[in-house]
């Protein structure tokens, strides 16, 4: 998020997308609800991105109350247009998430496209946003304590002391031989991800669901 936040020239409209099937018998009215509970869910999808005394980029929650789920209707296949709906985004007046629905009629199985700002959600998001839709989704860590705890673990002795293999790791030419002292395990242990654009072996860091 923060890389996010430090790239030059407006992030607005940086967003993923996702389109998921939707039940032949289901109405506007539906989803909305079913979008306004995802929002109540889930703190971030109602985040407002605004700075704050000293001029940081900071993410506002406001209370679940504030919740406003944007979905529209369509009939045609062209409507489901992500770049479009990206542009309506609008961080600043926590507008992180978008929805449309295409509706192929009453007998037909329809389809719900979700585009959401980079901010609030990653790759691994959309699993668990697409189970809450459906009503299978299991509760998951609030993104306030995942980070804490995130904080929290970048301190422990063991993360310590591998600052300065990390460190000397960033000065390295060639940074996909390398490997952290504690990452050398047996061929079932995930490796960390080395930073770069080299490609990463098997990575697990942890993710917030949104």
């Amino acid at each position: 998020m923060r890389a996010l936040l430090d790239v030059p020239g407006p992030i607005d409209h940086v967003h993923q997308s996702v389109v998921l099937p939707v039940p032949a018998d289901t109405t506007l009215a539906g989803i909305t609800d079913r979008v306004a509970r995802l929002l109540r869910k889930h703190d971030l999808l109602r985040a407002r991105l605004v700075r704050d005394v000293v001029g940081q980029w900071v993410l506002e929650v406001p209370g679940k109350d504030a919740a406003r789920p944007i979905v529209s209707r369509v009939d045609t296949e062209t409507g489901l247009d992500a770049q479009a709906e990206a542009a309506r985004l609008a961080p600043a007046d926590g507008v992180m998430l978008r929805a449309v629905w295409l509706d192929r009629g009453p007998k037909t199985e329809g389809a719900l496209l979700l585009v959401a700002h980079h901010l609030v959600v990653d790759a691994v998001s959309w699993r668990v946003i697409a189970e809450d839709l459906t009503g299978d989704g299991a509760p998951t860590t609030s993104f306030r304590r995942w980070a804490r705890l995130l904080a929290a673990r970048a301190e422990a002795p063991d993360v310590v002391a591998d600052l300065d293999h990390w460190t000397a790791l960033l000065r390295t030419p060639n940074r996909c031989s390398a490997t952290a002292p504690s990452a050398r395990a047996t061929p079932s242990t995930p490796r960390a991800c080395s930073p770069g654009p080299c490609p990463p072996p098997t990575c697990s860091p942890p993710t917030p669901a949104a």
